[in-house]
């Protein structure tokens, strides 16, 4: 069984990964964003999100080795 934790960063990171993909599905669909600011505006908000799943990830790795260290 997964702890409170753990079960955490899990869905956080699913919550992410699905607004990462709802922002990439908006750049495929060219008729979403009409102008160019929009879409460096839209690429910066996926490029922080992965960035984001990234810190956690090291964080939870930071974690784990201070519980065993």
């Amino acid at each position: 069984m997964l702890t409170y934790q753990a079960h955490i960063i899990s869905v956080l990171n699913k919550l992410v990964n699905e607004e990462i993909e709802m922002h990439k599905n908006a750049l495929i669909t060219a008729h979403t964003i009409l102008e160019y600011d929009g879409y460096k505006f839209t690429v910066g908000q996926v490029i922080g999100l992965q960035r984001a799943i990234e810190l956690i990830s090291e964080a939870q790795t930071l974690i784990e080795k201070g519980e065993r260290g």
